[in-house]
């Protein structure tokens, strides 16, 4: 199980100290990774020396009880003495994380107390795992530290998400939003995304057949809707929104509803960087090489965005620029509103487009930035029925190359699907034409013959089934062997 420890030291030698407690800790786990040791001063007394400290990311077979046993037992070897909980100590060792648990026992406390305060494990850990998303506080490591060292709050913010088209491409009567990726619509996936950020209010712009769109999120909390009856671009579409948030103060973000794979992770570190640039507008560009026909970034002398040129009215010399515009635009509200009211529609097609509000902010001297995504898949927008194929594979490809390079076998993995909901343990095999969708848990050492489908089941340590097998909303314990063709629906064997 993956656990993340954190090591301190401030007295004698403190960094053989942090040293041998590594020693001794892969005795009792596997080290994956540790990060650089940092210099802070002391937690609790101040009248001590300052402390080394150091983030370790390891795997261990050892229950979370079994785990604390064994650090104590290290700690008192070298030499630590638990008489004084904020004193100086020649070793301290802590469970920050056990897997995604949340455990709060009077021995035993994950993740660690505290964590959200402590500079000296948020520093390390954000250096090797900063998207890691804490259990307690449904945040990253990088959002708390971001919250810690800047007091900038990650909840206050909103979002407007374009959903009023048809998509002519698609070759259906269907919203394209309401297309499904990995069995879940595009506009879901979205609003959803905007969910995990807490935003305080997401409008969601709708148009062609709205009421088959307004259904599938209405269900989200802190959500409005507003109708584009007639389609006149991006820059008409979210204008719309305006009355929605004349209430609220902060921070927008432009979303797209047919881009359905932009993480929260990705937003986080686009609204960062819009708060540390104090930018009135910030536009998450990604750099790549065959701009095709994607609206071109012109950046300024100081590295600023001047401007956003659409393919069709740039010159040849901007067509050979590589950085693009993902349509994904973090505003700050008032910016968004006003200058919205100046742009116009003299383009080639007689649109009101978004990105003119940028060239109206440069006028006035407001500070454009530009955030640099990694993975073009988080920008990927759907068109037609091939392009939404070709994302889902990819989509779930990913999935499966994650649990390929943690300990699972799939065979003929091109034919296994697994969902984004999934857990499954190490030494878990995966037979042919199987799927596994919904919260199913595996448990190690069980294999699952060819052609089988499991949705929100648990199948327990050393099950086997032989194959084809259907298990739905069931638990099989440990140790049970199916043979062909058994299935089990809402119940347990």
């Amino acid at each position: 199980m993956e656990i993340i420890l954190s090591l301190g030291s401030n007295l004698e030698d403190k960094v053989n100290n942090l040293n041998n407690a590594l020693i001794e800790l892969r005795k009792i786990c596997r080290i994956v990774k540790t990060s650089r040791i940092i210099q802070t001063k002391p937690w609790g007394k101040l009248d001590q020396d300052d402390f080394l400290n150091q983030i370790i990311l390891a795997d261990t077979d050892l229950t979370p009880l079994e785990l604390m046993t064994e650090i104590l037992e290290i700690e008192k070897r070298l030499g630590r003495i638990r008489s004084d909980k904020w004193g100086p100590r020649l070793i301290d060792i802590d469970i920050i994380y056990y897997a995604d648990l949340i455990i709060d026992q009077e021995m035993i406390k994950i993740p660690h107390p505290f964590l959200q305060e402590r500079l000296f494990v948020l520093e390390p850990l954000k250096e090797i795992y900063p998207h890691k998303i804490d259990p307690r506080y449904s945040l990253t490591v990088e959002d708390l530290y971001i919250k810690l060292t800047t007091g900038v709050n990650m909840n206050k913010v909103g979002a407007i998400v374009l959903a009023a088209g048809k998509g002519t491409r698609m070759k259906s009567n269907k919203p394209k939003v309401t297309f499904s990726l990995a069995g879940k619509s595009l506009v879901e996936r979205v609003v959803e995304t905007a969910s995990t950020l807490d935003s305080a209010l997401t409008c969601v712009i709708v148009g062609y057949k709205k009421d088959q769109v307004i259904k599938l999120v209405d269900k989200y909390e802190n959500i409005a809707f507003a109708e584009q009856v007639e389609q006149l671009g991006t820059g008409h579409a979210v204008k719309i929104a305006k009355d929605v948030f004349k209430d609220f103060e902060g921070d927008i973000f432009i979303l797209c509803g047919d881009v359905p794979l932009t993480s929260s992770e990705t937003l986080q570190g686009l609204l960062k960087t819009h708060r540390d640039n104090k930018a009135a507008c910030t536009v998450l560009t990604h750099v790549i090489d065959d701009p095709a026909r994607y609206g071109r970034i012109i950046r300024d002398e100081a590295g600023n965005i001047d401007s956003i040129v659409e393919y069709k009215d740039a010159s040849a010399q901007q067509r050979e620029i590589r950085e693009i515009n993902t349509g994904i635009y973090c505003f700050k509200k008032d910016k968004l509103f006003s200058s919205l009211e100046e742009i116009t529609n003299d383009n080639a097609q007689n649109e009101y487009y978004l990105p003119d509000t940028l060239k109206i902010l440069n006028n006035r001297n407001e500070i454009v930035s530009g955030h640099i995504l990694e993975d073009f898949v988080e920008a990927a927008g759907i068109n037609s029925q091939e392009q939404l194929a070709q994302l889902e594979t990819e989509y779930y490809n990913k999935i499966k190359k994650h649990w390929l390079n943690n300990g699972v076998t799939l065979e003929n993995p091109d034919s296994v699907i697994i969902g984004e909901n999934v857990k499954i343990d190490k030494d878990v095999e995966i037979g042919a034409n199987s799927v596994i969708k919904g919260f199913s848990v595996i448990k190690e050492n069980s294999k699952i013959g060819v052609n089988s489908l499991i949705i929100d089941s648990e199948i327990d340590a050393n099950c086997e089934l032989m194959g084809f097998n259907i298990i739905v909303d069931s638990k099989i314990e440990a140790n049970t062997k199916l043979d062909y063709q058994i299935s089990l629906r809402s119940g347990s064997n």
